[in-house]
């Protein structure tokens, strides 16, 4: 972004998309106008799910059927037939090696379970300066506590867009409330 001259810049996302506008702008505080955090991720229930979902049934793959299972599961079934030199390197990585990497990432995910939001402490939250815009989630992997919980955190310098409905039309990319 900087080398295209596109400093300072809005960050924002949705689920992990918003853990990495948070994270983007606890790293670079000083390149970030405004973010939205938008369906806000934490607690105990999205931790393990979640740690399952990105790290769990890799491992579990691995220690099955070796790195050739492990190119059988959806997502990497997918990454290996949109670039097909990915089977090839996969296939080339010893398995407990994959399996190590995938329990220390697993991990510290895990550690996260009584982080306000996945992967980012209170302390490391309140340095936030920039305005944010908060529209909590209503499943149990974004609850709307964790939302309410983040904009406390934030304090006044943001705002916590409460509704009861939000949708997103993904082909215009626009938030509408009903």
């Amino acid at each position: 972004l900087q080398a295209l001259g596109g400093l300072p810049v809005y960050v924002g996302g949705s689920s992990s998309g918003c853990r990495l506008a948070l994270n983007f702008a606890l790293r670079y505080p000083g390149s970030v106008k405004g973010i939205l955090a938008w369906r806000v991720t934490g607690g105990a229930f999205a931790v393990k799910r979640l740690s399952e979902q990105y790290y769990g049934q890799y491992i579990t793959a691995a220690r099955a059927g070796g790195m050739a299972q492990v190119c059988e599961t959806d997502h990497y079934a997918e990454q290996c037939k949109l670039r097909p030199e990915h089977r090839a390197a996969l296939l080339a990585t010893d398995p407990a090696h994959f399996i190590k990497t995938m329990e220390v990432w697993r991990d510290a995910f895990l550690s996260s379970a009584d982080t306000p939001v996945i992967g980012a402490t209170e302390a490391q939250l309140k340095t936030i300066t920039a305005p944010t815009c908060i529209i909590p989630g209503n499943d149990n992997t974004h609850p709307k506590r964790v939302g309410e919980h983040l904009h406390r955190i934030l304090g006044p310098a943001s705002e916590l867009q409460d509704r009861k409905s939000t949708r997103l039309n993904s082909s215009h990319g626009y938030i509408s409330y009903a």
